[in-house]
């Protein structure tokens, strides 16, 4: 495992007043992606079954994935209720690599050779198709666990970005 990390982060630095120019000039139309995306079908609706679903006109942006479920705060605004919970969700680093290799199937699509694909070739798939995702661990606070700089190098090496 490597002993040094180098990390990039986007930080907006202008003005705010700027940011509102700035998101005028960056308009977009949501793209439409292929059917693999609109295969789900919902039965009760959005925010309910869905995931995605034909009223959703773009992929996600980065995926949730909760790496734990334990906090050492105590935050009276927290929108997991980390500390509230009556048991402990914290999967072992087997579990976790499970859960990236997953992701990345994915990001893929509907391949049907998709399951039996050894991870470099799912990277290179993600990596042609310009669809390597962005993972925000989560959970409670995944940066109290000790595995940590595992658990990122994990997905650094499956060539995700990883988000806290």
């Amino acid at each position: 495992m490597p002993t040094a990390w180098k990390i990039k982060v986007i930080i907006w630095r202008g003005k705010p007043e700027l940011w509102a120019i700035w998101e005028r000039f960056n308009d977009w139309e949501p793209e439409q992606f292929d059917e693999y995306y609109f295969k789900m079908t919902s039965e009760k609706g959005c925010p309910f079954d869905c995931g995605l679903c034909p009223e959703h006109l773009r992929k996600p942006c980065f995926i949730v994935m909760e790496a734990t479920n334990k906090c050492n705060l105590n935050c009276p605004v927290c929108f997991a209720n980390a500390n509230m919970k009556s048991y402990t969700y914290e999967p072992d680093i087997e579990i976790l690599d499970e859960m990236y290799k997953h992701i990345l199937k994915y990001e893929i699509g509907d391949n049907p050779q998709s399951t039996d694909l050894d991870i470099n070739t799912l990277i290179g798939y993600c990596r042609n198709s310009m669809s390597l995702p962005a993972i925000k661990l989560s959970g409670g606070e995944p940066t109290i666990r000790d595995d940590l700089p595992d658990i990122v190098y994990l997905g650094k090496k499956k060539e995700v970005s990883i988000l806290f």
